[in-house]
């Protein structure tokens, strides 16, 4: 896993409790879950082309952040600015997953996300009455939203 890219932000001066990297050839993914005294917050970075292997793999992941040890609400950053063309299929089992879980998901913020990503996320959000997930141009953005400026 690459240290520079994905640990060097404030998450890094905290407990790793989780740290995975898939890469199909087509899309790769880099998840990296710590553990705060305000909480568990991850990190998905995201690059390539969007695949059904790597939406299944960034479920995978999202359910073993869940699985994981640490304390209070878990919060994310995700960082999409780097896939090209996502299938609408992972879209939905994106969704699918969030409808699932969101009484266990805390804030998320997602960076870099495209037009159709942010209409059909927050579609998806809307039926699923999840208030939590926002949208943000930059990473700073986000992190100020997460509250992770420390």
């Amino acid at each position: 896993m690459s240290t520079n890219a994905t640990l060097c932000d404030p998450t890094a001066m905290a407990e790793i409790l989780l740290s995975e990297v898939h890469d199909d050839g087509s899309t790769r993914l880099e998840f990296v879950l710590t553990g705060h005294p305000t909480g568990r917050r991850a990190v998905l970075t995201a690059t390539g082309h969007g695949t059904m292997e790597g939406a299944h793999a960034m479920v995978r992941f999202l359910d073993m952040a869940l699985a994981a040890p640490g304390q209070g609400t878990s919060s994310a950053l995700m960082r999409i600015g780097g896939v090209e063309s996502t299938p609408i299929r992972a879209q939905f089992l994106l969704g699918k997953w969030l409808l699932k879980n969101k009484s266990r998901v805390g804030l998320v913020s997602v960076v870099g996300a495209k037009a159709w990503e942010r209409k059909l996320a927050t579609a998806v959000c809307a039926i699923a009455s999840f208030k939590s997930l926002t949208f943000h141009q930059t990473e700073s953005e986000g992190r100020a939203w997460l509250g992770w400026n420390e």
